[in-house]
């Protein structure tokens, strides 16, 4: 059994590789990886506008963010942001049906 840090250590090891010459940067980070593990099934997640962006709680204490705006465009036009809940898409990505290679695109 593994703690989440242990994991989430041997995770940022295989992406971060010496080769790669990633900068990381823990206080001023452009993209957060989001990694949600089920027991048979793994799904990777880089969300290029952070929460703490947006203001709002982060996945980086260990929890999915509580959801900051409705699933539809709100009052607030001129934010500019519009986003899925986490929860809604999930069972999107569960309807989808993907399979081991498919690549998803969120434009």
């Amino acid at each position: 059994k593994y703690t989440r840090q242990e994991f989430v250590s041997c995770i940022a090891d295989s992406i971060v590789t010496p080769e790669s010459k990633w900068k990381v940067d823990l206080t001023k980070y452009t993209v957060e990886v989001v990694i949600l593990v089920h027991p048979h099934c793994l799904a990777v997640g880089f969300a290029c506008r952070p929460y703490r962006q947006l203001g709002a709680k982060g996945f980086f204490q260990g929890t999915i963010p509580p959801d900051v705006t409705p699933p539809y465009l709100s009052g607030t036009i001129l934010s500019g942001v519009v986003r899925l809940r986490p929860t809604t898409a999930h069972v999107l990505l569960h309807l989808a049906k993907l399979e081991t290679g498919d690549v998803l695109l969120d434009p």
